[in-house]
């Protein structure tokens, strides 16, 4: 008899630099719900244990799980592909739930013999139905939000009451084993205060959580953010859309901090138009220490490609507000966009070391299908795989959007010119190093130091060679 009903696993990750590694919250979810429903749960996440494949067989070859189940983007989906091949031999069922499999449904069942079933949309209503479905022997129609060969669906699974959610199993994880640049102290947790973007980005996943804002209240948001410094973790990253989009309710959470004496920093994410000094100043005494901004382009053309409904010119302000209260930022910028060149984007890096920017992640334009984008880039044959990665990308190859003057060569090349327009700069690089301090341990921040410096060595010799 398996000793474990439920194997969540999460693969090792592709060979290349890792400059960050957070804990895997949708793993976390699913863990909690099928725990509450009473079933055997263990979860490994293997880039936090540093186990290799040979490792990550051992340990599942020894619990002997009925189910083994992953979760993961289109970018990771190759791992997860891998992971399923390597140890199907040693369970029941493999299934398969996150935002790639909400896009591409039929194609992961084609391509994927090893795996029985996927997960449609959010899993933590579908994953104790499944289960007690696989149990019975996989008699009838699978539960809803469930698809397989048999019994293919569109009908995604949603929660409507996400305060009825169990809270993610976080004693399964040690908050110890993870790291990320921007963390102002040791130990590492997740959560979402909310799910659903109603913004109409056009390049935007939506597959899983939807366009509808569904809101913890601020108590429940305030319980977990206590559980997780009862854990020992000192760093909290918020992946929420949009945490401020309701000002009324960051600012709650925010006084809720203050008035429980909750002794945690944290991370969140905004929009431009969607902060101000007071929000701000809230914020930071509460324990925030970064927020993440969607620049995305400093031009208003390539906002409006992008659906972004945001005015270039708030931008600036935004970040003074941040640097004027003592946050660090983090800017989000995309490379490639349909009807920028090169100049374009290099006039966006230098935009975000004018305005002050801490970080900035440089993307390759990768539309998730399903989007506006996506669609787009299909139909004008403008999509192609590459391996064009910045350094903090976790996978080998990714779809990326080429449209006309982008090359892959020349958008490899920009990639890189945006790296050193930005970080090149004496000031943003002093920046950059002074707010990257507890992002993991010494080796850890070292490794990540120079992996970054590896590859900046790496992409700007390919280049000089290719002219």
């Amino acid at each position: 008899m398996p000793s474990t009903d439920l194997l969540l696993v999460r693969p090792p990750a592709a060979p290349g630099p890792a400059l960050g590694r957070l804990p895997p919250l949708g793993l976390l979810y699913v863990a909690a719900a099928a725990r509450d429903a009473g079933h055997r749960v263990a979860l490994i996440d293997a880039q936090a244990e540093d186990l290799g494949w040979r490792a990550l067989v051992a340990r599942c070859r020894a619990l002997r799980p009925s189910v083994i189940g992953f979760t993961g983007f289109s970018p990771t989906f190759p791992e997860i592909e891998r992971a399923c091949r390597a140890l199907r031999p040693w369970t029941e069922t493999i299934v398969v739930g996150g935002p790639h499999v909400s896009g591409h449904a039929d194609e992961v069942l084609q391509r994927n013999p090893d795996i029985a079933a996927l997960v449609i949309g959010e899993a933590e209503g579908s994953i104790a139905p499944l289960l007690e479905w696989l149990q019975g022997g996989s008699r009838g129609a699978p539960p809803r939000g469930v698809a397989t060969r048999d019994h293919p669906t569109r009908r995604r699974a949603r929660v409507q009451d996400l305060d009825r959610l169990p809270r993610p199993a976080r004693d399964l994880l040690d908050p110890a084993r993870y790291r990320y640049g921007p963390a102002t102290r040791p130990g590492l947790a997740t959560l979402m205060s909310s799910r659903g973007c109603p913004h109409r980005c056009t390049f935007c996943d939506k597959a899983v959580t939807g366009a509808r804002r569904r809101l913890h209240r601020p108590a429940r948001v305030l319980d977990e953010l206590q559980e997780i410094a009862d854990r020992g973790a000192g760093y909290a990253v918020f992946f929420d859309d949009d945490f401020t989009a309701e000002r009324d309710r960051a600012l709650a959470i925010a006084e809720g901090i203050l008035q429980r004496g909750i002794d945690l920093h944290f991370k969140c994410e905004a929009r431009p138009d969607g902060v101000d000094r007071g929000l701000l100043r809230s914020l930071r005494r509460a324990g925030c220490r970064t927020v993440a901004l969607g620049v995305e382009s400093r031009w208003r053309r390539s906002l409006e490609v992008l659906g972004k409904d945001l005015d270039p010119a708030l931008v600036p302000e935004a970040f003074r507000l941040c640097r004027e209260e003592g946050l660090d930022t983090v800017a989000y910028v995309l490379v490639g966009i349909p009807g920028e060149d090169p100049g374009d984007a290099l006039a966006t890096a230098a935009f975000c070391r004018d305005i002050g920017a801490t970080w900035v992640q440089f993307s390759t334009l990768s539309p998730y299908a399903g989007t506006a984008l996506h669609r787009d880039a299909v139909r004008r044959g403008w999509l192609a795989y590459t391996d064009v990665l910045n350094p903090a990308d976790a996978e080998r190859r990714r779809p990326t959007l080429l449209a006309p003057p982008w090359t892959e060569a020349r958008l490899r090349r920009t990639l890189w010119r945006c790296h050193a327009t930005f970080y090149g700069h004496p000031r943003s690089l002093v920046r950059a190093i002074r707010a990257t301090r507890y992002g993991g341990s010494v080796r850890g921040r070292a490794a990540a130091a120079a992996a970054m410096g590896s590859w900046m060595v790496r992409e700007g010799v390919a280049g000089l060679r290719a002219r």
